[in-house]
């Protein structure tokens, strides 16, 4: 079966540099754009990476210093905060369910062969230091970040993301 030029462009960018990051603007007007890593778990027996809701530049950027700071030796894992990522603030790493590989990181499931492989949400905090699970976040950045380790539809806040 021929490759398309994206699953070439992946496999490249793996061999080449490790990792590969796939940008995904929403179908659904006026929902939040998100990017993923693709690779990691091969190339560094890391967890993949997805972050919602910021510039896609931004998000890229954030993939790519996380990508960097495993370099260095960080290992990433559910609960995980980081505070060199984005400065000036904490970041929070928590678990993907399963549920959700199919709708946000086709290619990732395609590169891997299914959805056997670790995926983490990158969570950013709002001006006051409030993730969305925090009843105090400000509505506008809650809106940003689906909850994708949370298996309830509804509670996480990512019904948009299903058809």
């Amino acid at each position: 079966m021929k490759l398309s030029a994206t699953e070439q462009q992946i496999l490249a960018d793996v061999d080449t540099e490790g990792l590969h990051i796939e940008i995904v603007k929403p179908e659904k007007k006026g929902s939040p754009a998100w990017a993923y890593s693709i690779g990691l778990q091969k190339t560094m027996q890391q967890p993949d990476i997805i972050i919602f809701g910021l510039r896609p530049l931004t998000m890229q950027q954030l993939i790519g210093n996380a990508a960097e700071r495993m370099r260095e030796g960080i290992a990433y894992a559910d609960g995980l905060e980081d505070e060199e990522l984005l400065q000036g603030y904490t970041c929070v790493f928590k678990s993907v369910r399963e549920i959700w590989y199919d709708v946000t990181v086709k290619h990732a499931r395609w590169f891997y062969g299914g959805s056997n492989f670790p995926l983490l949400q990158l969570y950013w905090p709002d001006r006051n230091g409030k993730f969305p699970w925090d009843p105090k976040c400000q509505p506008e950045v809650r809106a940003l970040q689906p909850m994708l380790h949370v298996a309830d539809i509804e509670a996480s806040g990512a019904a948009w993301l299903l058809p």
